[in-house]
């Protein structure tokens, strides 16, 4: 936006899709930036940025679809693009993981954590050069399309639609699926429910925190959703480590040796009736490391279930109501 900053009601009470379109475009370049940073190999946090980048815009896109009207070509390769970090990413923070894990396992077990380390290392190195050869490409093109499309959006016949009324019915959806989530993971709390519940709670604080410099009101609500980030976040860390641990393991093992991951990552079990069969060196370690990803990820459910299952409505979704109505109808 160029000249004097608007006031928050101005621009809350703007037409929304010249504000859609406006901060769609301030997303474009801030991705740009990011993505521009990944062909400097020592950048270490240029990936983490593409991807919140990739994210945030992929977000907005997808609450405000309807003034935007994107082409469906367009949201797909979005999409991929995004996706295509995930191995990167997924070894990276799984190094992290096994570094503070390795605390947790015996001193026989820690000879297989440098192989895996090395693993896990090669995989890192590997995703970082496919992304820096082939996302950059890809993504100036979609974004000078983008660009377009956002500079070209039209009133479309709404003119009486205002950003807040747009802003408030994409928010409504998103809270009500965040809801739904929430409680669906109530009647199941496994890590693939909570997962869902990372998304929701993702897009609606993604949503919330656009409106910051606007409605400051909503950090309080920001802050606590950060804070579900972070315990659902290391729940879905810990099952991509767990998934890769096992990888690395059935990579490697005969078909009959292949039950025996399922065995040690029942967290259940005694470990002392666990078999430990006749393995080739490292593989047996591999075994473990898992099992710790499992107990650790078993605490951090528990953890989940207590601040957000223990009660019928959390207090993020009594504030995110109450934020709503202070949002639609200010005092």
């Amino acid at each position: 936006m160029h000249g004097p900053r608007p006031s928050q009601r101005d621009l809350l009470r703007s037409p929304a899709v010249h504000v859609i379109a406006s901060y769609a475009r301030r997303l474009l370049s801030a991705t740009d930036a990011a993505v521009a940073r990944l062909a400097d190999a020592d950048d270490l946090e240029a990936l983490h940025d593409s991807r919140v980048g990739l994210r945030r815009l992929r977000g907005w896109l997808q609450a405000f679809d309807s003034q935007l009207q994107l082409r469906r070509r367009q949201r797909c390769v979005l999409r991929r693009l995004a996706q295509a970090t995930n191995p990167a990413r997924d070894a990276e923070v799984c190094i992290q993981w096994l570094a503070r894990l390795r605390s947790q396992l015996d001193t026989h077990t820690q000879s297989g954590v440098t192989g895996f380390l090395t693993y896990l290392a090669a995989l890192r190195d590997n995703s970082y050069r496919r992304i820096r050869k082939e996302l950059p490409p890809t993504w100036n093109k979609l974004s000078r399309r983008l660009q377009h499309a956002a500079s070209a959006v039209k009133d479309s016949g709404h003119a009486h639609a205002i950003f807040l009324q747009a802003y408030s019915a994409s928010l409504r959806d998103y809270a009500t699926d965040f809801s739904a989530t929430l409680e669906r993971a109530r009647l199941s709390p496994d890590a693939a429910r909570i997962h869902r519940v990372r998304i929701a709670a993702k897009k609606l604080r993604y949503l919330l925190e656009s409106i910051l410099r606007w409605h400051p009101q909503a950090k309080g609500l920001v802050k606590e959703l950060k804070a579900l980030h972070e315990t659902t976040g290391a729940i879905q860390d810990l099952q991509r480590f767990q998934a890769l641990t096992q990888q690395a393991f059935l990579h490697l093992v005969d078909t009959r040796y292949r039950r025996l991951s399922v065995m040690y990552t029942d967290v259940g079990s005694d470990h002392r009736t666990l078999k430990h069969p006749d393995l080739t060196p490292g593989l047996l370690p591999l075994l473990w490391i898992g099992r710790a990803a499992y107990i650790k990820q078993a605490e951090y459910i528990a953890r989940f279930k207590k601040d957000y299952l223990s009660r019928k409505r959390p207090a993020c979704l009594t504030h995110l109501r109450k934020f709503m109505t202070q949002l639609t109808h200010p005092a």
